[in-house]
């Protein structure tokens, strides 16, 4: 006995292609008795609603099945048999879960969830990735650093070894590593041997596959051993046990067929075999908030209906027929075509939603940009062929609060936060210092300064496959301390005259081989040769590329730095690289503690007057000349701030305090980029050569006070500085939302 469900609303079974299929069948395979269903003479209520994101959609879901059970749409949230989310897309029902209202107790789950989208499919496809792509360099398998990070980052990874995943992560930054060796990585970071443990032939199918199910395994360890994994992960359990058995299965079958193949195979056929497997989930039908995919829908009726995903070639899903027989002979003999299955799919649409009270249809509504997105044409459908039906159409929107100058981020010091920038006194057990970077910082934005010096929040900075400005300059203040510091040797000072100068520029060998260590030592970060670890730097390791190519570029840097010094001979090169640490009083009640690492200290005799000079290498794109003292606090229309004038001012005043020297000092800027077009050029603050710091240091004393009291003052708040200059390499700009637009 055949029975036929076809009690649509009667312009749809006349003008619907899903019902051409049921019609054909009625006639040829005519019920036995009459059902004596109450007919169905209109459409539901049903809501049309564009999300411009996925997530955005079961978020809304979230949001709704909360209003239904408030206003009584669901009479019982702990028993909602009769509302149905109905998932087109199994991609969203990670998401769906997490957003479901805690009144909704009980949830039965019919639908089967890929294996590929499970996290655990994730992590295994980034370790895979970074496999293929591992090389053997000087007989030792590397992994690329990009690789490594993806893996470290998955959060299944994370809440196994969170610290160990950090520690990887700062070792590769630190050491600038693009290719790690994996035999280093394990011996650092045990813990985690066994996802850095390379297989050595691929081609071998018992080392890759047992290679994977140890990856299972040690996964699954890590799991057990968490601190909320009875909750937290349960179903990760569940989707590695699934994991296991498929790739088990394809292992006995390779090993029973003896079959060999190509290198990388075995990888990508593991890949290909989960990619087709998926989760069943199992529940009580009778019982809960119905969560199901379209099939499963099949003969039963509900209230409430909630379909998100409603996009073409998502419902209905694009069909592809895998067969061999021609389009044409299946129409000849009367075989199932790709306009029979969506004839199929429109009919369980049309009849699930003809059943129900409520029905909300969702969409992405995206229409812009690689994800561009269209309506079902079921939704074209309700809207343009039955406008007799109550079909409404709307699109949501995201309430995103203002951001911007608007509502500028504003830190208030808490007694917490109190404490912590106490440290900088004087008076504190935890001492800590603040450096001339760490006042630039805070006089160019407060809240930079509050993220990165009192809060320790530290962004690395990208691996780079190119020395960038920061190790350029590094570089080079090495280069030039090792120089004199080589003619000094052990004596407390040396005199620098024109003919040691000529000297210098002509040692190519010797000046060569110190930028050679120091790029080894800085870039390249290679290890010490020298047995004695108390010795200065030795790595003669010959450059080559990018780094030779810098390393000719310091040669040239460092004959136009000799040769311009001539003008200065004979002077006395006392001290490079030299840093101190001293405590400097603000006002009778603030004393902070200060740090600093002068460049290079030297003592030169102009016109019967010694002073001391106080010299700050710069690579970058520093003015020495100052038109306004207030320069060095202020930025103006025209200048921006100066910044390395302030910082040789702190360098001079620490000194002055360390030295209980009370002559004269001349900060000097060296700029390496200016040599060949201005030389060395003195500082100069109103268009006047700066000989000495104590002409302005009086006023630069009490401008510095007043800027660093406000540091150590309760009710001044932390707030962003918004300016071109300062948000523009600003680390931190996303979290403030301040940024300018250059």
């Amino acid at each position: 006995s055949f029975y036929w469900d076809l009690n649509f609303p009667e312009f749809i079974r006349e003008t619907n292609s899903a019902v051409h299929f049921v019609k054909k069948y009625i006639k040829k395979f005519p019920s036995r008795y009459d059902l004596n269903q109450e007919p169905v003479t209109t459409l539901p209520e049903i809501e049309i609603v564009g999300v411009p994101s996925n997530v955005g959609q079961v978020k809304l879901i979230g949001r709704m099945l909360e209003h239904m059970a408030a206003d009584g749409t669901v009479s019982n949230p702990a028993n909602a048999i009769d509302t149905a989310v109905v998932l087109p897309s199994e991609e969203l029902f990670i998401e769906l879960l997490h957003s479901l209202p805690p009144v909704y107790t009980s949830v039965n789950i019919t639908m089967g969830y890929p294996l590929k989208l499970t996290p655990m499919a994730a992590l295994l496809r980034n370790i895979v990735s970074m496999h293929l792509r591992a090389k053997k360099i000087r007989g030792e398998w590397c992994f690329f650093h990009e690789d490594i990070k993806d893996v470290i980052s998955h959060s299944l990874l994370t809440a196994i070894a969170g610290k160990s995943c950090e520690a990887i992560k700062e070792y590769l930054n630190v050491n600038r590593l693009f290719t790690a060796p994996a035999k280093d990585i394990r011996e650092r970071f045990p813990e985690l041997s066994t996802i850095f443990y390379p297989v050595d032939d691929l081609k071998e199918a018992g080392k890759v596959f047992e290679y994977t199910l140890s990856l299972i395994q040690f996964i699954d360890d890590g799991l057990q051993h968490t601190a909320d994994d009875k909750e937290r992960h349960a179903l990760e359990h569940g989707f590695l046990t699934r994991y296991r058995q498929s790739v088990e299965q394809l292992a006995r079958v390779a090993a029973k067929y003896n079959i060999t193949m190509k290198e990388n195979t075995f990888f990508h056929l593991i890949e290909r075999t989960v990619s087709g497997e998926s989760v069943n989930f199992i529940g009580e039908p009778l019982n809960g908030l119905q969560i199901m995919g379209v099939l499963e829908t099949r003969a039963l009726d509900f209230d409430n209906i909630i379909i998100p995903s409603m996009n073409e070639r998502i419902f209905p899903r694009k069909h592809y027929t895998r067969s061999f027989i021609p389009d044409l002979l299946r129409r000849c003999y009367g075989m199932a075509t790709i306009e029979f299955q969506e004839c199929i799919y429109s009919y369980y649409f049309y009849r699930l939603i003809s059943r129900a009270s409520h029905v909300t249809l969702l969409y992405d509504a995206r229409t812009t940009g690689a994800r561009s997105s269209e309506m079902s044409r079921y939704l074209y459908q309700l809207l343009y062929l039955y406008p007799d039906g109550n079909v409404r159409h709307r699109n949501a929107f995201f309430d995103i609060p203002a951001t911007g100058r608007n509502k500028p981020l504003e830190i208030k010091k808490s007694p917490d936060i109190m404490s912590r920038i106490n440290r900088y006194l004087a008076s504190s057990d935890e001492k800590r210092y603040l450096s001339p970077s760490s006042i630039n910082c805070y006089i160019n934005c407060p809240l930079q300064f509050y993220l990165q010096y009192v809060c320790d929040l530290y962004i690395d900075d990208d691996i780079v496959d190119y020395m960038d400005e920061s190790t350029l300059g590094t570089i080079v203040h090495r280069v030039a301390e090792l120089s004199y510091k080589r003619c000094r040797g052990d004596k407390p000072e040396i005199k620098i005259t024109s003919e040691l100068l000529d000297s210098l520029m002509n040692e190519k060998v010797e000046l060569e081989r110190l930028i050679t260590r120091s790029i080894n030592e800085v870039y390249n970060k290679l290890p010490n040769s020298s047995p004695n670890p108390d010795s200065e730097y030795v790595n003669d390791t010959p450059l080559f590329g990018q780094a030779l190519v810098i390393g000719r570029t310091i040669v040239h840097f460092m004959k136009k730095l000799f040769e311009l010094e001539k003008q200065w001979t004979p002077f006395y090169f006392v001290e490079g690289e030299k840093k101190y640490r001293c405590a400097y009083k603000l006002n009778d009640e603030v004393t902070v503690n200060l740090t600093s690492t002068i460049d290079r200290i030297d003592r030169i005799v102009d016109n019967n007057i010694e002073r001391v000079r106080i010299v700050d290498y710069k690579t970058g794109g520093d003015n020495t000349d100052v038109k306004d003292f207030v320069n060095l606090f202020e930025k103006t229309d025209s200048n921006k701030r100066a910044k390395a004038v302030l910082q040789l001012f702190i360098y001079s005043n620490v000194y002055a305090i360390k030295n209980n020297y009370h002559g004269p000092l001349q900060p000097m800027l060296y700029c390496f980029r200016q040599f060949s077009i201005n030389g060395i050029q003195p500082v100069k603050i109103a268009k006047e050569p700066l000989t000495d710091y104590l002409i302005y240091n009086d006023e630069f004393k009490k401008r510095l006070s007043a800027k660093l009291s406000d540091l150590f003052n309760p009710e001044i708040p932390f707030t962003p500085n918004p300016h071109s200059d300062t948000c523009k390499y600003c680390k931190f700009k996303l979290i403030c939302g301040q940024a300018v637009e250059n």
